[in-house]
């Protein structure tokens, strides 16, 4: 169940970089829509770096165990 909802997340991430840039290009036009592109990139970059440590630590204790 929490592998479904990481990746779930994961798949948000990636539709929210979407959905930020075309808010920021229809707002602000091409320079918006950049700004949105990296505003995104780099909340979904936390997130996805997190998500990354979580499965590596499952696989170091899958492993050890």
């Amino acid at each position: 169940m929490k592998d479904g909802i990481i990746r779930l997340n994961d798949f948000l991430c990636y539709f929210a970089i979407a959905i930020l840039a075309f808010v920021g290009y229809y707002a602000y036009g091409l320079m918006g829509g950049v700004g949105g592109f990296v505003i995104g990139a780099v909340f979904a970059g936390f997130w996805l770096v997190l998500s990354a440590i979580y499965d590596e630590v499952k696989r170091i204790g899958i492993t050890k165990g």
